[in-house]
C-alpha cells in the first residue's frame, strides 16, 4: 500500500516535538514535512506548534510505501549512547551489532536488521540503524540529515561509506557544539549529511555571522551572581557549583 502524505516531500523520523521544523523556518526554508514519532506527548506538542505528526513506530513502516519522498531527517533516541543515559550501546557487542546491521542493509539484506532489537541490551539502540534502512530504501530520496551524540560517529561514517558505494555524490560527518552557534548549553551533536546528486559540488559549511555565546544568566534574564549546582551523575547530593554568568573565580 502506498502511503499518502498530503504533498509531503520530507520525512522526519523519531521527530519529537518539532525542533527540526523550527530550525528549517529559522533558515527561511519551507520543506513540507511529515513527522513520525512513537510518543503521543511529542506528537501532541508538535501539532500544537503547527507541525504535522503521525504517531507510529518507525520500525513498523516500510520505505517503499513513500515513493515521492525526496528528503529524510532522522533523530534516533540517544540514551543508550549518551553520557546522560546508561551508555549500554557502548558496552559488550551492541555497537558492533549495529555496525553489522548497517553493512547488511548496504548489501541489500534485512536479516541482521530484523534480529537487531533482540541482540542488543536495549532495543532503543537498534533505532539508530533505522537511518540506514530508510535512506538506502526510500525510492526517490535525494538528501539525508541525521543527528546523534558524538559516540555514534563511527556508525555515521559506516553509513556514509554505504551511501558512497550506492553512488551518492556527497557525504559528510560533522560534530557541532550548539554553544558555538549562540546557544547557552554546550550540547555537542554529530551529524550525517548526504546528497545523492551535487551538481555544484560539495555543500560548504554555512557560517552564521553575528551569533554570540550568551551566559546562562543572560539567556534566562537573571542578575549576575547566581550559582548552580550540577546533578552529580543523577544523584541528588554532591555535584559542582558553577556561576550562571560565567565569571572566572566566582
Amino acid at each position: 500500500m502506498t502511503r499518502r502524505t498530503a504533498g509531503t516531500n520530507t520525512l522526519n523520523l523519531c521527530a519529537g516535538p518539532g525542533g527540526w521544523e523550527t530550525g528549517a523556518l529559522l533558515l527561511d526554508s519551507s520543506p513540507v514535512v511529515t513527522g513520525f514519532d512513537v510518543s503521543a506527548d511529542a506528537c501532541a506538542t508538535a501539532r500544537a506548534a503547527g507541525y504535522h505528526r503521525v504517531q507510529a513506530d518507525v520500525r513498523s513502516l516500510e520505505p517503499a510505501d513513500f515513493p515521492d519522498i525526496t528528503g529524510l531527517i532522522v533523530s534516533p533516541p540517544c540514551p543508550t549512547f549518551s553520557s546522560s543515559g546508561l551508555r549500554s550501546a557502548l558496552s559488550g557487542d551492541d555497537y558492533q551489532h549495529a555496525l553489522d546491521a548497517i553493512t547488511c542493509l548496504g548489501e541489500g539484506c534485512s536479516k541482521t536488521w530484523h534480529h537487531l532489537p533482540g541482540k542488543v541490551s536495549d532495543p532503543r539502540t537498534a533505532l539508530v540503524v533505522e537511518t540506514a534502512r530508510w535512506v538506502l530504501r526510500l525510492p526517490a530520496v535525494k538528501w539525508v540529515i541525521a543527528e546523534q551524540v558524538p559516540s555514534v560517529e563511527f556508525l555515521w561514517e559506516d553509513l556514509a561509506a554505504e551511501l558512497a558505494a550506492a553512488g551518492w555524490e556527497y557525504m559528510n560527518v560533522e560534530t557541532i557544539d550548539a554553544h558555538d552557534l549562540g546557544a547557552v548549553a554546550r550540547r555537542r551533536r554529530t551529524f550525517l549529511l548526504g546528497c545523492r546528486y551535487t551538481a555544484a559540488g560539495p555543500v560548504p559549511y554555512r557560517e552564521l555571522p553575528g551569533l554570540g555565546t550568551p551566559t546562562m544568566a543572560e539567556a534566562l534574564g537573571w542578575d549576575t551572581g547566581h550559582r548552580i549546582r550540577t546533578r552529580n551523575q543523577r544523584r541528588p547530593t554532591g555535584g559542582n557549583l558553577f556561576s550562571a554568568d560565567g565569571r572566572r573565580g566566582a
